[in-house]
């Protein structure tokens, strides 16, 4: 029926209904605008590891690596790992942004350069949102409609009155998603979000390998998949992923991550900076874990499966092809419900940014708090329609990915600047990011040139014109800035140093560079080690991956 058996339909229905009733059911927790956008800051570590894992890992990255790494080789696991050298960072930004004591990402922005980039920081990463939600739900779908292996020419709904929805398999999924995240995150906000990641993250970290046992069967493991590939597709670089290639997408996701909407829920939901340190890191960890096995599927399956038409079906043609009853209906159930916990968390967290930022601050000041929780609901659902259709626009889910990299990253670049120089105005900010999306776009439309060379282009000239016009504009106010310092320097649980003026709460020899209004604090001992072991961690999952390809 459909591609699947009963017992396997069976249990997709059973999963997504217990998903969605865990979502809606945490509606109970969520009181005020703080539970709705961070759950009170009460999550513990276990808590946050799988928030960080389930909001950052869904279905159109495990989609991307198999195609990319079925197209193109192992090298196709950066389709992914572009973030591996930035995960050491998390551990020193998640306390920063911790510290910084906001709801949102673009109240960061407000506070550090004033209302208009605050507004700015809302458009971008709404947008950002909308381009990632909307990728989420193209590569599930298309992952769920190469799982059914329906014969395209009956993939058809036939509807009452004679309407036919063509491409039904594609169509159904992508709309049944967006139902039920829509439903559980407009009522549960990131309670519901944080809940069901929790559930998602160990059945994604069981699932992800799942396949590959059934894979390598009879073909004599990976001697046997060198003998099936073309010359050069077990080098962890390629012509489509040269090393220049690599470090650009490294550099524009360092810029990428600190402007993305969600990223204040996975950093600071949790009772401490603590909290939000190690889940933001070993969360992702456990994402880049499971890459590798996302990228051995789409290398094996090139060997098992030559020849499919388009590499994007490649993960749901291998996963329908080698899981038994029962298992193909929990990897399409655990598919669809990966992306949906992602797309609820960013919906929440782009309603909370235009919300908070926008809507109370000057629309409508000072009503009820029930009259902004139900703002935040209406917002998610005009989030959903964007989503949808950018979903119909894209053709390509890695397209759609660096889509969402680019967007996000022409906004970080105020952020480092705002963090690291103290001299950075907002007049600056501005031309950082108008600069950076001007770059893009003459790189993009104009010289044609390729992903690659777009992001080596437009981050650097978005560095130089924040820099040049901070300097010919006037400083920022003096009392404000110390004020904001202060705060992103005060760990959690010492906030009686607030009220100190800035030189009392950073003392001079606190700080490591003090300089031409560059500051840089000295690292705490769980700062520098933690920062040395993630290191670490980086080096034994490259290093590994390396050893599994030449075994």
């Amino acid at each position: 029926m459909l591609g699947l058996d009963t017992v396997d339909w069976t249990v997709v229905v059973v999963y997504l209904l217990g998903i969605t009733a865990l979502g809606v059911w945490s509606k109970r927790a969520v009181h005020d605008r703080e539970d709705f956008l961070l759950g009170g800051r009460r999550f513990g570590k276990a808590m946050m590891v799988m928030h960080a894992f389930g909001t950052g890992t869904h279905t159109d990255q495990a989609a991307a690596v198999v195609s990319r790494s079925y197209a193109h080789g192992v090298s196709g696991i950066w389709a992914q790992w572009n973030w591996m050298m930035v995960t050491p960072f998390y551990w020193l930004l998640a306390p920063l942004l911790r510290r910084s004591r906001v709801l949102t990402i673009a109240d960061w922005y407000e506070e550090r350069y004033g209302p208009s980039v605050g507004i700015l920081a809302v458009i971008v990463s709404s947008i950002g949102s909308i381009f990632a939600i909307g990728t989420m739900l193209l590569g599930t779908s298309r992952t769920v409609q190469g799982l059914l292996a329906i014969d395209p020419a009956l993939d058809v709904l036939r509807l009452p009155f004679g309407l036919v929805v063509p491409d039904a398999s594609f169509n159904v999924s992508l709309f049944v998603m967006t139902a039920l995240f829509l439903l559980y995150g407009a009522f549960g906000g990131i309670v519901g979000a944080v809940r069901t990641d929790f559930v998602q993250g160990f059945m994604i970290i069981i699932l992800s390998g799942l396949a590959l046992p059934f894979a390598f069967h009879g073909i004599g493991g990976m001697s046997g998949v060198a003998r099936g590939v073309p010359d050069g597709f077990l080098n962890l670089t390629g012509e489509r992923f040269s090393l220049v290639f690599i470090g650009a997408l490294t550099i524009t996701s360092l810029f990428s991550i600190v402007s993305q909407s969600h990223i204040i829920s996975v950093t600071s939901a949790g009772r401490t900076e603590w909290e939000g340190r190690v889940g933001m890191t070993y969360g992702n960890f456990l994402k880049r874990l499971c890459t590798i096995a996302w990228c051995l599927l789409g290398v094996v399956w090139l060997v098992r499966a030559p020849g499919l038409a388009n590499p994007d079906a490649a993960f749901g043609d291998a996963v329908s092809k080698l899981l038994p009853l029962g298992l193909r209906g929990l990897m399409l159930a655990s598919i669809m419900a990966a992306a949906m916990s992602t797309c609820d968390s960013m919906m929440v967290a782009v309603s909370g940014l235009c919300t908070e930022t926008v809507y109370r601050r000057h629309i409508r000041r000072d009503a009820p708090e029930a009259h902004y929780l139900n703002v935040a609901r209406v917002i998610s659902a005009i989030v959903v329609i964007g989503a949808i259709i950018f979903a119909y626009s894209v053709t390509d889910i890695f397209q759609g990915l660096t889509s969402f990299w680019k967007v996000t990253a022409t906004m970080g670049i105020a952020f480092w600047l705002g963090v690291l120089w103290r001299r950075s105005t907002t007049a600056g900010a501005w031309a950082s990011f108008l600069a950076a999306a001007a770059a893009w776009f003459v790189a993009l439309r104009v010289l044609g040139w390729s992903e690659g060379q777009q992001m080596a282009l437009y981050i650097p000239v978005g560095i130089l014109a924040g820099i040049v016009v901070s300097l010919v504009t006037p400083a920022p106010n003096r009392a404000s800035l110390d004020r904001f310092f202060t705060k992103i320097h005060t760990p959690i649980g010492h906030d009686d140093k607030l009220g100190l003026s800035f030189d009392e709460a950073v003392p001079p020899h606190a700080r490591l560079i003090d300089a031409a209004g560059i500051l840089v604090c000295k690292p705490s001992r769980q700062s520098w080690l933690g920062f040395v072991v993630a290191w670490l961690i980086v080096g034994i999952l490259v290093g590994g991956m390396w050893l599994i390809v030449r075994v």
